[in-house]
């Protein structure tokens, strides 16, 4: 139980001086620089299987990924690990596939308009997320312009990306019974998605 209340404390620091450094540019870049770094936790692993108490610290750049991370995202990502667990079980260790479903009703793209699939699909190879059960077939929609690219002008300011503000419309027939406008737009943290020609392919036009 300690180490769980420790695990928590030094995660909520970690994400309190993330929100901190975003106010910044400076920040910002140091955000970035520190991202990289994460990869370097592996060693702490090592360090643990052969029992180096010095290579161990290493782990502590796991850590870093919580300095960007929202924390409804954490939240999500426990969400996540449940579903892993739930989701075979509901299903019967049957998990449903293109070949087994049938749809109980019919429904649209939630958009209209002129946009482009840049992660997902019914396969392991097209899936972003193939591994991660409760979003195996998940889709990732943006849209682009000329060049391929999601946004213009700043890219920390939401306004600059093509896809903001634009209309989201009920994929299937229902009564609205709850409407919720309490949540900030997410954080940006620069990156620009820039489409290739492949990826262009898969451009949905509706």
């Amino acid at each position: 139980m300690q180490a769980v209340v420790i695990f928590v404390g030094v995660v909520m620091l970690f994400r309190l001086v993330g929100i901190t450094l975003l106010k910044f540019e400076m920040g910002r870049t140091i955000l970035t620089l520190a991202s990289k770094l994460i990869w370097l936790f592996p060693i702490g692993i090592i360090g643990q299987i052969i029992g180096n108490r010095y290579l161990e610290l290493f782990n502590l750049f796991a850590f870093i990924i919580f300095l960007k991370m929202p924390i409804s995202t954490m939240f999500q990502s426990m969400y996540q690990v449940i579903g892993m667990l739930v989701t075979p079980i509901r299903h019967r260790f049957k998990l449903p596939s293109k070949e087994n479903y049938v749809l109980k009703s019919d429904y649209i793209l939630p958009f209209t308009g002129k946009w482009t699939t840049v992660n997902g699909g019914v396969s392991k190879e097209l899936s972003h997320s193939w591994s991660i059960l409760p979003q195996r077939y998940a889709y990732d929609f943006i849209i682009v312009d000329d060049d391929g690219k999601s946004s213009s002008g700043d890219r920390m300011s939401v306004d600059s990306y093509y896809c903001y503000g634009k209309d989201i419309i009920a994929p299937g027939d229902g009564v609205v019974v709850r409407l919720i406008d309490k949540y900030k737009d997410s954080s940006l943290m620069g990156k620009m998605h820039i489409v290739t020609p492949t990826a262009l392919k898969a451009t949905l036009l509706l």
